[in-house]
């Protein structure tokens, strides 16, 4: 048995049903038939496990823009293992049309979403264009909200300008005829008792103290009008500036969008994507389809074993009940 185990069961068998769930040590009684499944269902989990991975990579790259290696490879990863497993407990479930309704159920939900990722790469240069479309139609849109809304702050500030420089020509025109003012001084002068002999009012002039407030005025309209160029200064550069929000904006869902835009507005565009959608179902339920179609004789060595172990246990189960009732019936006897 040895020998023969060494000589049918090859490393690259091992490798097949570690992927697989096979036992080796259950295919080693089986035909060539067994061998043969065998490679059918690793290659179909492979191509499955390839293609999504496939998919992973451009899903954890272009949506959860993950640059770093290890995160890529983590999320890849992650997605072969679903799969992997996926494939492996259909492989491992009993023959039933159950399962198999499931399994197509999920292929068709899986094979939507495949194909939905795998257009966004094949048609990407009309997605490219359809996008520019759509995202030319939303720059208009907030471009005429944006250039609206700094108008309107230009209004204000002109109106702002026009009140300050109206209070600066009346101080200009007031401290023109006032340049300087005078300061009343009251002088008094007293005797030995206290009592007032004298008293003199001087007048002492100085600038008009109002020049400050002329000097802050003039400052208030320099910094009015600078916000005045700002806001003119956004208004040529606002095209530029609503383009790259727009453009930040991408998003998985925005894809899907400008795709079913692209694909219920295009019968060609219609055709290719059922053509991939069709590919990615087939794909997806080759391992239902050699799991239903076809039955080896490790199929049939699995249930043997299992039926065989079922007849054990019962009759050890009546052994046991045997022997209890002969028990009781000695200790009633005694």
């Amino acid at each position: 048995m040895e020998n023969n185990f060494y000589y049918k069961v090859k490393w690259y068998h091992r490798i097949m049903c570690f992927l697989t769930g096979y036992r080796c040590r259950i295919l080693e009684q089986c035909s060539d038939a067994s061998f043969k499944q065998l490679a059918k269902f690793t290659g179909a989990m492979l191509v499955i496990m390839l293609i999504w991975g496939l998919i992973g990579y451009g899903f954890v790259t272009t949506y959860l823009k993950l640059q770093n290696p290890p995160q890529i490879a983590a999320g890849v990863g992650f997605v072969v293992f679903v799969i992997w497993m996926l494939e492996r407990y259909i492989i491992l479930s009993e023959k039933n049309w159950g399962m198999a309704v499931f399994r197509m159920l999920i292929g068709l939900v899986i094979a939507s979403l495949g194909a939905v990722i795998a257009d966004q790469y094949l048609l990407q240069e009309d997605i490219k264009k359809a996008r520019m479309e759509r995202d030319q139609k939303e720059v208009n849109r907030l471009l005429k909200q944006k250039t609206a809304e700094l108008r309107d702050q230009i209004k204000r500030l002109d109106s702002l300008i026009a009140d300050t420089e109206a209070r600066k020509a009346r101080l200009n025109a007031y401290l023109q005829k006032h340049p300087r003012i005078a300061t009343p001084e009251v002088i008094t002068k007293r005797d030995s008792t206290g009592k007032i002999i004298s008293r003199t009012v001087n007048y002492r002039t100085q600038v008009n103290p109002q020049f400050e407030q002329l000097n802050s005025l003039n400052d208030k309209i320099a910094m009015l009008y600078n916000q005045r160029k700002e806001k003119e200064n956004m208004i040529l550069t606002a095209r530029d500036t609503v383009e790259k929000q727009v453009q930040q904006t991408k998003g998985f869902l925005d894809e899907i969008k400008v795709m079913r835009q692209l694909i219920f507005g295009s019968r060609e565009a219609l055709v290719v994507w059922l053509l991939f959608f069709l590919l990615a179902l087939f794909i997806e339920l080759l391992v239902v389809y050699g799991k239903i179609s076809s039955k080896s004789d490790y199929d049939h060595m699995i249930e043997f074993l299992k039926n065989r172990k079922v007849v054990q246990l019962e009759n050890m189960t009546n052994m046991l009940e045997t022997h209890g009732r002969e028990n009781s019936n000695t200790g009633e006897n005694s």
